[in-house]
């Protein structure tokens, strides 16, 4: 493989690093103010409202539509509340899996794969 296709690759490989880790930090959030709704409303849709508006969640539609939905319900129902966060949280999980699977391929290309008559 030549030098210009392996620095696309690692750069390609960077960007969904990148992705992964936001999505960690995003599901790190949301674990904690799943829990905060109980202690303060006011500081969870706070928190909850800076991540919907954040330029970053706008990439995955049905987490955005989740947050701001989870935001609207923050003092009506702290209960329904938890219950949207676990799911967007559950959301990020299948993402992160995703992600790190095509990684994975990205990273290793054809050797991962085994060659035909080697199985």
């Amino acid at each position: 493989m030549s030098w210009y296709k392996q620095a696309r690759n690692f750069h390609t490989r960077n960007v969904i690093i990148g992705k992964i880790q936001y999505l960690k930090d995003l599901r790190e959030q949301l674990d904690r103010i799943s829990d905060l709704i109980f202690q303060s409303a006011k500081n969870a849709q706070a928190i909850s409202r800076k991540i919907a508006s954040s330029d970053k969640i706008t990439s995955y539609p049905d987490l955005h539509e989740t947050i701001l939905e989870a935001d609207s319900l923050a003092y009506d129902s702290p209960w329904k509340f938890q219950k949207l966060c676990q799911i967007a949280i559950e959301d990020i999980d299948v993402l992160i899996r995703k992600l790190t699977k095509q990684r994975k391929e990205w990273t290793e290309g054809e050797k991962a794969k085994p060659k035909k008559g080697w199985i």
